[in-house]
């Protein structure tokens, strides 16, 4: 099993984002993953990466020894995969 978590805020969440994601802002992070088994794997996303790099290592210091950041964010995932298939993109 694995989560994709979104860290962005709820308006960055509702302009775009990649399918299968759930929106947890970032400042809810630690509270939303206590009831989160530590053996979870967890890809974390935001827009350039910084915040989901900061993420993943609050999350390893919690004991989540499986969390990774993508790298580069979404604006790297935009990059790299052209064809943007896998965003839901909306007017929020």
């Amino acid at each position: 099993y694995y989560l994709l978590i979104d860290v962005r805020s709820p308006k960055e969440f509702a302009r775009e984002h990649l399918v299968g994601s759930i929106n947890v802002p970032f400042d809810e992070l630690m509270e939303w993953t206590a009831s989160l088994p530590q053996y979870i794997l967890i890809y974390l996303i935001s827009q350039d990466g910084t915040q989901s790099d900061q993420a993943a290592i609050m999350l390893r210091e919690k004991g989540y020894s499986e969390c990774v950041s993508l790298v580069g964010g979404l604006d790297e995932w935009k990059n790299k995969y052209i064809s943007k298939q896998l965003l839901i993109a909306g007017n929020r």
